[in-house]
């Protein structure tokens, strides 16, 4: 499924957060690595930075032994892994390289040399995710990265599901992951409490409609599920809620089942075929408000995103 990862650097701990989650990863589903460090010559103003040549061959130096040494130490692991180091905007050049390769999956530390900050993700990942059309994973950098990389072990992972076949694309992934780490599997299913706007508080008629349609639908929930465990080998633990709001029951349930790693598509039953969003308002609910690290499979391939007014702006330009 991700054939080949790539992981950006920018040499700070914070980054290398993702490390022990890229060895798991990688060895589920035998991938290669892609290591990438992004040396910052345009910086704010725009324009490229005046640089001193002595100045930029040390830092090169640098760069090259920092990325040949995380490089050392994955192969070490037992992971195929590459190195390369590039210059300029490092989220355009992340992007550039996601769109342009045959990347599967992009894995981003929250937070990188810029400090944790009370943003949820910082603005390199959000600029990268927004643009990359392709499967990220976020790590969450509220741990520094420990002195030894080794891999990390996942005990529960969560799937959000709402019935919807591209919902189910990241079973597959989830499947995988459950098994090489001998992990707990949770899905869940939020039935959402139908709105009826009314300027008056709700009738006993309006109430027993409402009551209706909930139950129906919570029916309809276990149904899918007594049928998708037919269809899984390995067993699930099902979850089943009612809520007015499904992210909101998502964050709380996340938070409070202390989840390692949460999957899930991109996009999923309201999905309209508007190839301009990357995600859904459920995946971009938790990459922006979540706390738990998680995988988002890119349900829409590369050659079906649509650009933006801004894109098509910034080529006419001459910019990316």
């Amino acid at each position: 499924m991700f054939k080949k990862i790539l992981v950006p650097l920018d040499k700070s701990a914070l980054a290398e957060s993702v490390l022990p989650h890229v060895i798991t990863v990688a060895r589920t589903f035998q991938s290669s690595i892609s290591l990438l460090v992004v040396s910052d010559t345009n910086r704010s103003s725009g324009r490229p930075l005046s640089v001193d040549p002595l100045e930029w061959q040390i830092k090169r130096v640098e760069d090259d032994a920092y990325i040949q040494r995380i490089k050392t130490e994955l192969k070490n692991a037992g992971l195929e892994t590459e190195a390369q180091l590039m210059e300029g905007n490092p989220p355009e050049n992340i992007v550039e390289l996601c769109r342009n390769s045959d990347i599967d999956l992009v894995i981003l530390s929250s937070h990188g040399k810029s400090g944790l900050t009370g943003w949820n993700v910082s603005s390199v990942v959000h600029k990268v995710i927004q643009r990359a059309h392709t499967s990220v994973m976020i790590v969450r950098a509220y741990h520094p990265a420990p002195t030894k990389i080794e891999p990390v072990d996942y005990d529960r992972l969560l799937v959000p599901l709402d019935g919807s076949m591209r919902a189910e694309s990241i079973i597959p992934a989830a499947i995988s992951l459950t098994e090489s780490n001998r992990a707990e599997l949770h899905l869940v299913y939020v039935v959402e409490k139908p709105g009826m706007p009314s300027r008056m508080p709700l009738n006993q008629s309006d109430l027993e409609l409402t009551k209706q349609i909930v139950e129906r639908n919570l029916e309809e929930a276990q149904d899918y599920f007594d049928h998708l465990q037919d269809r899984i080998a390995i067993e699930i633990k099902p979850t089943i809620l009612v809520d007015e709001n499904v992210a909101d029951a998502l964050h709380s349930l996340i938070e409070e089942q202390n989840v390692d790693l949460v999957l899930l598509s991109a996009h999923g039953y309201g999905y309209t075929g508007q190839t301009l969003r990357p995600y859904g308002r459920l995946a971009m609910s938790l990459i922006e408000h979540g706390t738990s690290s998680m995988l988002v499979l890119q349900d829409i391939s590369k050659g079906e995103f649509s650009m933006s007014k801004a894109e098509y702006v910034a080529k006419d330009q001459g910019g990316r």
